[in-house]
């Protein structure tokens, strides 16, 4: 309901999403008095995983339908297959390292509601999963090329909650918003928060000082060490251009820190350039981009069917075989 009329495209972290809607099945699971046993296992309709998995595809395909039912360019922004497999992992090991996992279900899941979104939903609908790279980096990739002339997008709105697409708020036709939240996240409220302007390299430069914990970042300066004011002083000098790269090396002739900050940036100069590695974005090359963008193929006979199976599977009616529609295998 916070999509407003005048936005042009829809832009959605699907991750995040299936997160939500994972945890909304097995909140409505608990709520009809039933624990979930939640196995490794890869079939999702083995009675120990429970009807979480196909409730969870279910409520995805839901949303994304509502959304494409808009009639705005809708982009489903896909991480790639596995975290370990991300580029950022060569950089640092540490990098998400304690985040849960989910079971392998889980992540076959995504993957089906990525088939399903590729094959069975309106052209207005774009799959884009691009290999080493996050959605953090395919949603500015996107703002980048469509600043560029090359991607027609107008006014965005991002269905995220990740802090790393703040870097976009810096174009003033975009926005983001969130399950529960009231109004849309804007270049305005990331300004009343944290006190300076978000481009790309400002939002990297502030995460790589003072770190990402949900990403295993770990911080070189805390908000004990530093002032709000020599903070956004920082963040405002050298989030600029190539600036980012020299702040560890000039940062003790500037006058304007305390002796403790030029100290800790000091001692930090090594995992401050890591961190900013890590925050700042991936670049992804415009062909490549568009060889790993997939418009939905609005195949309406697979789409019964798929829903049909995943009805099935909830209902714990389906036997364990899969079926072969159209060239593609389902196992159900």
């Amino acid at each position: 309901h916070l999509v407003k009329p005048s936005c042009n495209t829809i832009a959605v972290d699907v991750f995040a999403v299936a997160h939500f809607m994972y945890h909304s099945a097995l909140k409505k699971k608990r709520q009809e008095g039933e624990e979930p046993k939640l196995e490794q296992s890869v079939l999702a309709n083995k009675k120990d995983d429970g009807t979480i998995y196909p409730r969870m595809a279910y409520l995805m395909i839901e949303f994304f339908e509502k959304l494409a039912s808009l009639g705005k360019p809708t982009y489903l922004l896909f991480d790639n297959a596995t975290s370990k497999t991300t580029a950022r992992k060569f950089i640092s090991e540490k990098y998400k390292s304690s985040r849960t996992h989910k079971s392998n279900v889980f992540y076959k899941t995504v993957d089906f509601v990525q088939l399903y979104a590729s094959k069975c939903m309106t052209p207005n609908t774009y799959v884009v999963r691009v290999p080493t790279r996050e959605a953090d980096d395919l949603i500015k990739s996107l703002v980048l090329y469509s600043e560029e002339g090359k991607i027609p997008t107008g006014k965005i709105v991002a269905i995220a909650n990740d802090s790393d697409w703040y870097a976009c708020l810096h174009r003033d036709d975009f926005e983001m918003i969130w399950f529960g939240d009231d109004e849309p996240y804007t270049e305005e409220s990331f300004v009343n928060e944290y006190r300076f302007p978000p481009t790309m390299k400002s939002v990297a430069v502030y995460k790589a000082l003072m770190g990402d914990r949900s990403d295993d970042i770990e911080p070189v300066l805390s908000k004990r060490d530093i002032s709000m004011e020599d903070l956004e002083f920082l963040v405002m000098t050298y989030g600029k251009g190539e600036l980012a790269e020299t702040l560890p090396v000039v940062i003790g002739l500037d006058e304007n820190l305390t002796a403790k900050v030029k100290t800790k940036l000091r001692e930090g100069r090594d995992q401050y350039r890591i961190n900013l590695k890590l925050t700042d974005y991936m670049h992804t090359g415009y062909e490549r981009l568009m060889r790993y963008t997939t418009q939905s193929a609005n195949n309406k006979r697979l789409r019964n069917a798929l829903m049909k199976a995943i009805g099935a599977v909830a209902d714990d009616t389906a036997p364990v075989k899969g079926f072969s529609f159209g060239g593609v295998s389902v196992n159900v």
